[in-house]
């Protein structure tokens, strides 16, 4: 395995040495696409990635690669395999049964989680189909890729409209770890605006905007699992715990006439 000192040392390689490195041509893979990959390591190894994509790498790729050949890692973050835990799904299940609003946040959590599963299943198939992108995939990132955006505007409004006010007025709650969640919500928004801009080119360019969109897609759903992870370990079980019956009760009126 290659051992990279600094961010520079990978954005030059030459793309034939990651065929010798078999844990960051893992971590390749999953940011820019298996064929896409492969295609460029058979037609043009001596080329770079600094030469390929430009400026359009993030921090977040070579931090993961510095952090494999470092030894921080024994193999790259599953970020690809997210599932949803079966106790989430139940209390998911129940919000509408049972009038329960924080279970109604757990909900809309499944959804966002389906919707970037749609997503990332999209551009693997427009991935396998490299050299002549189907319409039907490009139809279903597309159409995702608008699900996904008024499922996060929605609920990060519910959010800091109902439950953090209610979390903040009536139990005098502020600072961490609110201010977190709110910085977050307005940094995922941020991104959010940079994959629109990159769907865009790749609707109008094709294929060979395709990695560049994929690329900053999963530092998205990185950053989207640990946020929406930080929610259901703390602000969810808080609000549980502190709101009175009543509270949650007149949360989730509040939340249904939205």
């Amino acid at each position: 395995m290659a051992i990279y000192d600094s961010a520079s040392e990978i954005l030059t390689a030459p793309l034939f040495a990651f065929n010798q490195d078999a844990k960051t041509k893992e971590i390749l893979e999953i940011y820019l696409g298996k064929n896409w990959l492969s295609y460029h390591i058979s037609q043009t190894p001596n080329a770079s990635l600094s030469l390929l994509l430009g400026e359009s790498i993030p921090y977040e790729l070579i931090s993961e690669i510095l952090s494999v050949s470092e030894g921080g890692k024994e193999k790259p973050r599953a970020i690809l395999k997210f599932t949803i835990e079966k106790k989430i799904r139940q209390r998911a299940e129940q919000y509408q049964r049972e009038k329960d609003a924080i279970g109604k946040f757990y909900f809309e959590h499944i959804r966002i989680k389906n919707a970037l599963k749609n997503i990332l299943s999209a551009l693997d198939k427009l991935d396998e189909c490299l050299s002549s992108p189907s319409n039907e995939y490009v139809k279903k990132l597309s159409e995702n890729l608008k699900n996904i955006i008024s499922l996060l505007n929605s609920h990060y409004l519910q959010e800091e409209k109902h439950l953090f006010q209610t979390l903040q007025a009536r139990h005098n709650y502020t600072g961490e770890p609110l201010g977190v969640i709110v910085y977050e919500h307005k940094l995922i928004q941020s991104r959010l605006k940079v994959l629109e801009k990159l769907h865009a080119i790749f609707k109008k360019n094709g294929t060979t905007a395709l990695c560049s969109l994929r690329l900053h897609f999963i530092v998205f759903l990185s950053l989207v699992l640990n946020h929406v992870n930080k929610e259901e370990k703390v602000i969810f079980p808080l609000a549980d715990e502190v709101l009175t019956e009543s509270e949650k009760l007149s949360l989730f009126n509040k939340l249904v006439q939205q």
